[in-house]
């Protein structure tokens, strides 16, 4: 069962205003980029938006063919794309009229001023900001979202500043994107982790999120029950349908919470009778 926070987000404090790394790719990240051909979001779209972005991407106008011309990396991807996009590529860019003025030039990596200016111009970026919400929307939905030491951010939002400033809420405010936690034995230094890292890069608002405990380690319990006194961790409410487990981590939380502002020692005395009456009635809390 997934637990609820029980402060508000704007009374959460966090110890670090510095990122923290998580290096590496999910799993989901893995199974996506296996097949990218029958999972490509970009064949996941309508045919009238593919279309329209076949159109900002291709069409270039007049085509400088040197010895070391290439199609588009586009019209490379897979046959479906090709299939696709080719036609426009060479009837919008007038190919017979462009193949009259071949550019054979003897230096095979000699660029153009047109292709210069085109490297340092994105096409994703050109396209209206409409456009690009759409294909942002489609690319960053993903579901249910495992909070792992893997994880790491989407490659679109370390693209470039533009698109990470346009990109960032929408992956983790997302309608369908929700992050899931498993605290195992009750060590959430990396739940706590993930919590500082959202609000270090400025998310003060609640996301979609759950948690689950499994497992129970009452020394991980009080550590992290220190977090939610000092305010470093979000303790977690409590409610009727709660299980055994997660119902004793919400009232460890509950005193952590009512002693904050107050003697640590006095928090780990009211979590000392706690744990006494916890261990008498169920077995495991040690």
């Amino acid at each position: 069962m997934a637990l609820k926070h029980a402060a508000a987000a704007d009374d959460i404090v966090h110890s670090s205003d510095k990122r923290p790394k998580m290096d590496g790719k999910s799993e989901h990240h893995t199974e996506a980029s296996s097949d990218p051909v029958v999972k490509s979001k970009l064949l996941s779209l309508p045919p009238e938006l593919r279309t329209a972005i076949y159109e900002y991407a291709l069409v270039e106008g007049e085509i400088d063919v040197t010895l070391d011309w290439r199609p588009p990396a586009l019209l490379q991807a897979c046959r479906q794309i090709r299939k696709e996009a080719s036609g426009m590529y060479y009837d919008k860019n007038d190919a017979d009229q462009s193949a009259k003025r071949l550019k054979l030039g003897n230096n095979a990596g000699a660029k153009t001023a047109k292709g210069n200016e085109s490297s340092t111009q994105s096409k994703l970026l050109s396209l209206p900001p409409e456009l690009r919400a759409a294909i942002f929307e489609y690319c960053l939905h993903e579901g249910e979202i495992q909070i792992t030491a893997q994880l790491q951010q989407p490659g679109l939002l370390q693209t470039c500043k533009q698109l990470r400033a346009e990109t960032l809420p929408m992956w983790y405010y997302a309608k369908d994107n929700v992050f899931h936690a498993e605290i195992r034995d009750c060590d959430a230094s990396l739940y706590n982790r993930f919590e500082c890292h959202v609000r270090a890069i400025g998310f003060d608002q609640d996301y979609g999120s759950t948690y689950r405990v499994i497992g129970k380690n009452w020394g991980n319990l009080v550590k992290w029950c220190e977090a939610v006194w000092c305010g470093e961790s979000v303790a977690f409410f409590m409610v009727d349908d709660m299980d055994d487990e997660e119902a004793v981590v919400a009232a460890a939380h509950d005193i952590a919470s009512r002693h904050s502002g107050r003697p640590w020692p006095e928090c780990e005395a009211a979590l000392h009778t706690l744990h006494f009456v916890v261990s008498k009635l169920k077995k495991g809390w040690v």
